[in-house]
């Protein structure tokens, strides 16, 4: 390889049916990755990043010992799209700032990722395996904040105060039964302070929500 990336292995139709697929090292010797049956059908297909100005070798066996047959070999670059800066809380959106009652979400397409999940112990009651995105807001003492999520996946939100920690200082939680239920929250500040809302799933692929803001918090922030 002359430069860095990340690049995609497959082993396609042709008659041999299944293979195995290994990468090693320079040495030829230090297993990198190994395959079997992650590709189309029984033939083998692996993602890795590889580093530049490296020799790499490519293995590719029949799954049978005694098995021969043709096939295609590609290598493809894969191009990764580094996700939204509210995938993690740090990088919240602030909501009054965005000033937007409803917007969408996109956690199937977007590259959000699981940066956060809930345990059944937390404010939820259940995990939160899926795609998340986090929003902020400060809310003085005695202000309520409503929201909202809708979506065809099971879903999940959350609303927290400390980013190192969202489990341990979540005021409100909503995780409805069943996909498609629509999650809501209502909460009002006992202190004034930020406070962070995670947009989440319990579906591990996520999917599109809509997030809707019933009660906004004050007016002169939200008309302009």
């Amino acid at each position: 390889l002359v430069a860095d990336g990340t690049f995609r292995f497959e082993t396609h139709a042709g008659d041999a049916g299944d293979t195995k697929m290994w990468l090693y090292g320079d040495d030829c010797l230090t297993e990198l990755e190994y395959n079997d049956d992650g590709g189309e059908g029984y033939y083998s297909m692996f993602e890795t990043a590889l580093v530049g100005n490296t020799t790499y070798y490519l293995l590719v066996t029949h799954y049978s010992a005694s098995g021969t047959g043709s096939y295609l070999l590609t290598m493809d670059e894969v191009i990764v799209v580094p996700p939204p800066a509210n995938d993690t809380c740090d990088g919240a959106i602030d909501l009054q700032e965005q000033s937007q009652p409803i917007f969408d979400v996109d956690l199937a397409d977007a590259g959000y990722t699981d940066t956060w999940s809930m345990s059944s112990a937390g404010c939820t009651g259940y995990t939160s395996p899926g795609p998340d995105a986090f929003f902020k807001i400060y809310l003085e003492q005695g202000e309520t904040f409503s929201v909202t999520e809708d979506g065809a996946c099971d879903m999940v939100m959350y609303l927290f105060t400390d980013c190192a920690d969202p489990e341990a200082s979540c005021v409100a939680g909503s995780d409805a039964c069943c996909s498609g239920a629509q999650e809501l929250i209502t909460y009002t500040a006992e202190a004034s302070g930020m406070f962070y809302l995670g947009v989440d799933t319990y579906t591990s692929a996520g999917c599109p929500v809509t997030v809707t803001i019933e009660n906004p918090v004050g007016t002169d922030d939200v008309n302009w």
